[in-house]
């Protein structure tokens, strides 16, 4: 549909003799069809996210608030059975995912740096 739009403008409508007026005519023209035919998302990002927090694990931990209130709606035992399955997995992945975080955090501190060096890196990965 975008590629539609743009091969049926008339870019002649748009030409000026100022070349700064041209140009933002041109953009403003592009950027008004993206607003209309390109779905945008805007995302949270929160400073108190652990590091260890990765954009799959978030995306897992929704599908198991959704498996939950699914199950708690319906009371079915097979939806309560793939709650409690996917929630596991979840405790899994946040488990394997801090252990790998923590053990890079200690690679680091163990790597060729100086003491001080190493202690401000560390104390860095607390304040992101």
């Amino acid at each position: 549909m975008f590629r539609q739009e743009l091969s049926t403008v008339n870019w002649d409508n748009l030409k000026s003799q100022n070349i700064e007026e041209y140009a933002d005519n041109f953009i403003n023209k592009i950027i008004s069809l993206a607003e209309i035919y390109i779905p945008n998302k805007e995302i949270l990002v929160r400073q108190s996210d652990l590091p260890w927090i990765t954009t799959n694990i978030k995306r897992m931990i929704r599908k198991r608030k959704r498996l939950y209130r699914k199950a708690k709606l319906t009371n079915n035992n097979a939806h309560w059975v793939k709650f409690r399955n996917f929630r596991n997995d979840v405790i899994s992945a946040i488990r394997t995912s801090k252990k790998e975080y923590h053990e890079g955090i200690s690679n680091k501190l163990k790597s060729g740096q100086t003491m001080f060096e190493r202690l401000v890196d560390y104390i860095k990965t607390f304040h992101q």
